[in-house]
Parts: structure tokens; C-alpha cells; sequence
């Protein structure tokens, strides 16, 4: 079983979870996107800002 590996959109901020690297953001078509690494895992990375 292949582990999400989630990724992060630098055009829309759009968050995207595959096993491996999508080729383009879904949302905006954007190519950007760069891997969330374990100090961008933290809960609060996920929430809105307040």
C-alpha cells in the first residue's frame, strides 16, 4: 500500500494528497506545487487563517 504524499499548490494554495506528484494543480492548472515536508504538517497548516 502506497502512503498520500500531500502537496500544496504555490499559485492557488490548493492542497492536493497522491501517493505521487501530481503534474498540475487541479483547480487553477497551475504547475507549481511543492511537497508539504514534516514542519508543514502541524494541524494548524490546514486551517483558514484567523
Amino acid at each position: 500500500m502506497l502512503g498520500l504524499r500531500f502537496y500544496v499548490c504555490d499559485g492557488c494554495d490548493t492542497v492536493h494528497a497522491s501517493p505521487d506528484e501530481p503534474p498540475g494543480c487541479r483547480d487553477c492548472g497551475g504547475r507549481r506545487l511543492r511537497e508539504i515536508t514534516r514542519r508543514l504538517q502541524a494541524d494548524t497548516y490546514f486551517l483558514p487563517p484567523q
